[in-house]
């Protein structure tokens, strides 16, 4: 009887494989988003977006599973950054990213580009990649996301994470804080895990805002829950898993 129990958890573990297992070693590129060719400074409070957003975009440029890291620092980001599939995002946890923008829909978005490589993610009206199918693989591990919302803020909803439309997401290990939507939000995503977080200060107003206010979304996407991610196909949340999270305040 204990061999056979034995036996049943080694094969939940295998089949419920988070992207970190699936990729902890092989990335084609490492990037550390501080290094000259990047440039990002975590010491100063000039805008970061640029230089993460260029490592962040190697992964669709060329093609190539990628680790970047972000090193202990404050770093201000003035849009939302866009990380794509086969990507690990490692933030040091004594690294702090600020959200500057009062428009940005996330601080980060799993996203994908055409087949002609324009952005086709949150908001466009004409992507017909329907399903699970807009992105996959992907980590987001570590530091302190901070959307920078406060309760006289005028900031139009702002959420920490987005992931929808796709395969195969960790968030794990991470603070996420002040946001006055749901702070991280998985719809229409399969296989999804969000472990050791801290979920902090959802600002939503109710009455503007109603339904808003929740610290984890899980959704499918049509014109009525998810209004600005295309397409409006109906696609279910399945295989999520949540644990040791903490939630404050929300």
């Amino acid at each position: 009887m204990k061999r056979v129990l034995i036996l049943v958890g080694i094969v939940c573990c295998l089949l419920w494989m988070s992207p970190a297992d699936t990729h902890a070693e092989g990335y084609t590129m490492e990037i550390d988003v501080t290094s000259a060719e990047y440039g990002a400074n975590g010491t100063d409070t000039l805008d970061d977006y640029q230089q993460i957003q260029k490592a962040l975009s190697l992964a669709w440029q060329k093609n190539i599973s990628l680790k970047i890291h972000i090193p202990a620092g404050t770093y201000y980001i003035s849009d939302m950054l866009e990380i794509y599939s086969n990507t690990y995002l490692e933030v040091d946890p004594a690294a702090t990213i600020i959200n500057t923008s009062n428009v940005s829909a996330a601080m980060i978005c799993c996203s994908h580009r055409d087949e002609s490589g324009n952005y086709c993610g949150h908001g466009v009206k004409t992507c017909t990649h329907g399903g699970h199918t807009q992105w996959s693989n992907i980590i987001i591990e570590g530091g302190t996301w901070n959307a920078g919302v406060t309760k006289t803020s005028t900031a139009e909803l702002i959420s920490c994470v987005k992931a929808e439309h796709g395969y195969n997401v960790v968030v794990r290990n991470g603070k996420f804080m002040n946001t006055n939507i749901h702070i991280v939000n998985f719809s229409a995503t399969k296989k999804a895990l969000i472990e050791n977080c801290w979920l902090q200060n959802n600002m939503a107003d109710n009455k503007k805002f109603p339904d808003t206010d929740e610290a984890l979304h899980l959704d499918y996407t049509d014109v009525i829950n998810e209004p600005d991610e295309y397409p409006h196909d109906k696609t279910p949340v399945d295989d999520v898993m949540i644990r040791n999270n903490t939630f404050y305040d929300v």
